[in-house]
C-alpha cells in the first residue's frame, strides 16, 4: 500500500461513516458505480477486503485512508469485535497488544471467563492477565466467578478502554 497514495481513496470511493458502506465512486466492466465494495470472506472471519489497484485491502484499512487522508501507522480495532461492522465510530488505531485486549474468550477456554483457569496444583481457580508484555498472577479463588471477579478489576485498571471481559452474572 505504500505505493497508493492514501489521497485518492476518495477518487475512487464512497463512505458512509453511520452504516459503514464502502461503495465504488467509480463503474467499470466488472462493478457498478454505487456497488457495494468488496467481499467478506469466511477465512478472514467476516473482514472485508477489496480488490484496489492490484492488491486485496481490507476495507478497514481504506475506510481509515478515506477518513484521515493517511495510511494507519498501527493496527485498526474493531471495537465490538465484529469485523464487518466498519462504522467509523467502531473503528480506532490500536497497537497489536490493545488490539489482542480487545478480544472475548479464546476456544481453548474452559472456564467460562476470559484470565481464569483451573490449577490442578492447588484446586482452586486461578487468575491472569497480562499487560505490555508483563504477566501477573492475580491470586487462587475458591470459585470461577471470584477469579474473574479479580481479572475484570485488573483488566479495567491495566487495559483501561480496551478492557474486555464477560459480565459476571448478577447474584
Amino acid at each position: 500500500m505504500e505505493n497508493i497514495d492514501p489521497k485518492i481513496i476518495r477518487d475512487f470511493f464512497d463512505y458512509t461513516p453511520e452504516t459503514g458502506e464502502l461503495r465504488w465512486r467509480i463503474g467499470n466492466k466488472r462493478r457498478k458505480k454505487g456497488e457495494l465494495a468488496g467481499v467478506s470472506a469466511a477465512n478472514e472471519k467476516g473482514r472485508i477486503t477489496v480488490g484496489f489497484k492490484g492488491i486485496l485491502i481490507r476495507a478497514h484499512i481504506l475506510i481509515w485512508a478515506y477518513q484521515t487522508g493517511n495510511w494507519p501507522n498501527n493496527q485498526i480495532d474493531h471495537i465490538n469485535e465484529n469485523p464487518a461492522d466498519n462504522r467509523w465510530e467502531n473503528l480506532r488505531l490500536a497497537t497489536k497488544s490493545e488490539n489482542m485486549r480487545n478480544i472475548t474468550l479464546i476456544k481453548s477456554n474452559t472456564s467460562g471467563f476470559k484470565g481464569v483457569g483451573w490449577s490442578k496444583a492447588s484446586k482452586k481457580w486461578r487468575s491472569y492477565i497480562k499487560a505490555d508484555g508483563v504477566s501477573y498472577h492475580l491470586g487462587l479463588f475458591d470459585t470461577k466467578e471470584e477469579a474473574a471477579k479479580a481479572y475484570i478489576d485488573a483488566s479495567k485498571k491495566l487495559h483501561g478502554i480496551f478492557s474486555k471481559h464477560q459480565n459476571l452474572p448478577s447474584t
